[in-house]
């Protein structure tokens, strides 16, 4: 059962749970104990906080799409008109004789949010 799985179809976690999930996936239950207790790892999940609020991210799954941030739950058939439409302007640019490379540096620098324009780009990185 995969993790995502296992862990919506239990109703409270917290250690125990993590570490039943650990044991049924056939991680090494005291390796991940002791990682899960680690400053170390506390402090990559702390980091990985920061930077995400600094995207304007608070909650997960977090979806860009060329750059662009969007934004809350939009299923997977939105999703994948989002990335179709994507496709098919990056299509009709190089139709016009762009080079591939050419299409995603103008996405990437001139229409992707740029990270000062995030909602929360006056956090701490």
């Amino acid at each position: 059962m995969g993790l995502r799985r296992e862990v919506v179809r239990r109703p409270r976690l917290g250690r125990r749970t993590y570490a039943a999930i650990a044991r049924e996936l056939g991680l090494d239950e005291a390796r991940f104990l002791a990682d899960l207790d680690s400053a170390e790892v506390a402090q990559v999940v702390r980091d990985d906080l920061v930077y995400a609020r600094r995207l304007g991210l608070d909650a997960t799954p977090a979806i860009f799409v060329n750059g662009r941030y969007v934004d809350g739950f939009r299923g997977a058939e939105a999703l994948a008109a989002d990335v179709e439409a994507e496709l098919a302007h990056a299509q009709e640019r190089i139709a016009a004789g762009a080079t591939r490379e050419t299409v995603v540096r103008t996405i990437l620098d001139g229409e992707a949010i740029p990270p000062n324009e995030f909602p929360s780009a006056d956090l701490p990185q």
